[in-house]
């Protein structure tokens, strides 16, 4: 008698736990803040331009974009992802739910980054959009302005998630260049005696090149082009001990003078 295995429980919205993103509420607060920035900035531009008041338009735009930004985003973390989490309504969702409730991140391919959110900020953008319309404009521009917003919302959020595949494309092809490059080892590197120039004619028997010091040799070739005089230890020391005495006789001299200053201002 064959056994039967047991049949994994449907996720419906009588038995999802609807669980919500912790670092929901700071993403909101950041999207928020930063489309009110945006907005401000885009209303105070196009005053400038259309020579009205830019601060006045700009207070107005930015409140716009904060208040429609509060109303997707809020819509979006703790209404609309929360119940498709929680019925696992894609393999992606079902991928994020468990995500949340082992608190360990699973890899991602390309495709998975790219339909990111998609269906969420396409349902939010549409409640979002078509209740601030119907609020404001009244109930014939609830599709209408639902239609737009959704598609307005998806476009955005799959803008974001090609700009993360594109950051990610820049970061594997900066570390593949950084990787050292693999040099053959089969054939030995024939040995360039870099010095060469510096030794002819050749050196007598029993010295091999090379073995006088590098600034020997670059003096030794120089001596032939530039009135440069190749100075032994003798004579060299010689010279710093000249200029030893100079030193000191001038010194002498600077006392000497002092001396008699103050002898004559004392007088």
């Amino acid at each position: 008698m064959a056994t039967q295995q047991p049949q994994r429980p449907a996720h419906t919205l009588a038995t999802a736990d609807f669980p919500v993103d912790p670092g929901s509420p700071l993403f909101v607060a950041k999207g928020v803040v930063f489309s009110a920035l945006a907005g401000a900035g885009a209303g105070g531009t196009l005053g400038w331009a259309r020579k009205q008041n830019p601060f006045q338009l700009g207070v107005n735009m930015g409140i716009n974009c904060g208040i429609a930004s509060l109303f997707f985003l809020g819509a979006r973390e703790y209404l609309v992802s929360p119940i498709l989490l929680g019925v696992h309504a894609t393999p992606e969702h079902a991928r994020r739910a468990e995500e949340l409730e082992t608190g360990v991140a699973e890899p991602q391919s390309i495709s998975d980054i790219r339909l990111n959110r998609l269906l969420d900020s396409a349902i939010a953008g549409a409640a979002a959009g078509g209740g601030l319309s119907t609020f404001t404009r009244g109930p014939r521009t609830l599709i209408p302005a639902a239609f737009t917003a959704a598609l307005l919302a998806t476009a955005g959020q799959g803008l974001v998630n090609q700009t993360r595949v594109w950051r990610l494309e820049l970061l594997a092809r900066r570390a593949r260049e950084a990787q050292p490059t693999q040099v053959p080892t089969s054939a030995p590197e024939p040995t360039v005696d870099v010095m060469e120039s510096f030794e002819a004619p050749a050196k007598p028997d029993g010295q091999r090149r090379g073995d006088a010091p590098l600034t020997s040799r670059m003096m030794g070739v120089l001596s032939h082009i530039l009135p440069v005089k190749k100075l032994s230890d003798e004579e060299y020391l010689t010279g710093l001990e000249k200029k030893r005495d100079d030193v000191n006789r001038r010194i002498a001299e600077i006392d000497a003078e002092q001396l008699a200053m103050w002898t004559n201002s004392q007088k």
